[in-house]
């Protein structure tokens, strides 16, 4: 007699809700898995004993501790010694994995919609499709980073294989590959948001979930596109994740290129969201200032950052520029940052915009847009990256704070603008291939080979003549 039969058989000492529950574990191990994971059932228990029923003498169900079925005892009859699980424990359980599945079904549609956008929205991903991601996240908080690997992985293999001669003429292949390496570079961005935000709230859940350098570089992977609007979330997402990030960004400092950038964006945005971070922020940061400035950029005046800035990035490069104008807003200048970026982004990028001309008529929310439309922006920081990087410092403080959803648009706002049927110009996408790349796929001369005179010495080594050699 099979094992399956033996144990239906003895389904016959049980009956009415005990045999609906037996029966229930027995037709869905995945509920049966759940339930001896959530009871936290000792791996060196042989069996264990599930009450089917209250009361002090029910029908029980013995199952092996690997979450295979032994037999069932009716009313009355005693389990053997093992880890036994009171009814109540056991309703729980199960309760909590249904309320669990009717979660899912109810947002299955939603969520799906969600990633669809997440997928084809560029940059123009709506609040509530954010939200909705959000949701989706809190069931499951690594599908968005499993997300920003695979979409981090398909655009470099796209990266590598572009050839601008390729893209010179815009066929139905062409447009397609580029309107999908654009859509899917925004969507990287949206997927390490996601992630961020799904890390830092369920941290209190599972304390040392979030892995500091795994995240930094989950986070700081869209940087590398050298949009700005990516950049500005790395930034976000490094202050968002807090003071884990330190230790990365100290030892990011020490590196060349974008990876020194970000980490005085990173350190800086961790300053700015956690004050108990600052005074260690500063003294990082402080370091890269050149030594004959370091004692005004201790204590700047109002407006003098500035000034204290230029003279570092003329002493010291990019690094010591961003480090000091850095330092300068999070000792003093909070409020005059914000107040220069929502100027910058008013003057220029409102008004640049379709649909927004007139930027003062939108004062109702203007809050939303000052936010959102930096990390939306889709200059190139490579096109002139000083200047640029500088810009980016000071509008980190308007941004630094803000909440994920802040960091998107509502979509009304979207419809108002009149921005979602606008597709993005191909020609820009292939410039900014083109400016991505470019610096290492400089074409190199090409050297001939030298062919030896025919009564010369053969290059084999053979030491005939080249004419009564390879060359005969």
């Amino acid at each position: 007699m099979g094992h399956a039969t033996h144990f239906l058989q003895r389904l016959e000492r049980v009956e009415g809700p005990a045999l609906s529950l037996a029966l229930g574990l027995y037709r869905d191990p995945p509920m049966l898995k759940w339930v001896m994971a959530r009871l936290l059932v000792s791996t060196e228990t042989p069996t264990v004993a599930l009450a089917l029923a209250p009361g002090p003498e029910p029908p029980w169900l013995l199952v092996s501790r690997a979450g295979q079925f032994i037999t069932c005892l009716g009313a009355g009859m005693q389990p053997e010694a093992g880890l036994v699980v009171s009814h109540s424990k056991l309703e729980g359980a199960v309760g909590e994995l249904e309320a669990w599945r009717d979660v899912q079904a109810r947002n299955a549609g939603q969520a799906r919609t969600a990633v669809h956008r997440l997928m084809t929205a560029g940059r123009w991903l709506c609040r509530e499709d954010l939200e909705d991601l959000l949701v989706l996240s809190a069931m499951y908080p690594d599908f968005f980073v499993d997300q920003a690997r695979e979409l981090n992985e398909s655009l470099l293999a796209f990266e590598a294989a572009f050839r601008p001669r390729d893209y010179q003429r815009h066929t139905d292949k062409s447009r397609a590959a580029l309107s999908l390496y654009w859509k899917h570079a925004w969507a990287h961005s949206h997927a390490a948001l996601v992630a961020t935000e799904a890390y830092r709230r369920i941290e209190h859940i599972r304390p040392g979930l979030i892995n500091a350098i795994g995240m930094a570089q989950i986070v700081s992977d869209p940087a590398w596109r050298y949009l700005r609007g990516a950049t500005l979330r790395t930034a976000w997402s490094i202050g968002r994740l807090g003071r884990p990030m330190l230790a990365v960004m100290r030892e990011w400092g020490q590196s060349k290129g974008l990876e020194c950038w970000l980490s005085v964006l990173g350190l800086e945005a961790v300053g700015l969201r956690h004050a108990g971070t600052r005074a260690e922020v500063i003294k990082t940061l402080m370091r890269s200032v050149p030594p004959e400035l370091r004692a005004e950029a201790e204590a700047p005046t109002e407006g003098m950052h500035v000034r204290l800035a230029v003279e570092a990035l003329r002493l010291g490069g990019a690094p010591a520029g961003l480090s000091t104008q850095a330092i300068g807003i999070l000792l003093a200048d909070h409020e005059l940052a914000t107040q220069v970026a929502r100027a910058d982004i008013a003057q220029r990028q409102l008004a640049a915009l379709p649909g927004l001309a007139e930027p003062s008529a939108w004062t109702d929310e203007v809050e939303a847009l000052v936010v959102a439309i930096p990390g939306l922006c889709a200059q190139h920081v490579k096109s002139n990256h000083r200047s640029m990087l500088m810009t980016i410092v000071l509008q980190l403080p308007a941004i630094a704070r803000a909440s994920a959803a802040d960091l998107c648009l509502p979509r009304a706002t979207l419809q108002r603008m009149d921005v979602l049927h606008h597709p993005v110009s191909l020609d820009a996408v292939r410039d900014h291939l083109e400016r991505l790349y470019a610096p290492s796929r400089r074409a190199r001369p090409v050297q001939a080979k030298k062919v030896p005179g025919r009564n010369e010495p053969c290059t084999c080594g053979s030491g005939k003549k080249y004419k009564a050699c390879c060359g005969g």
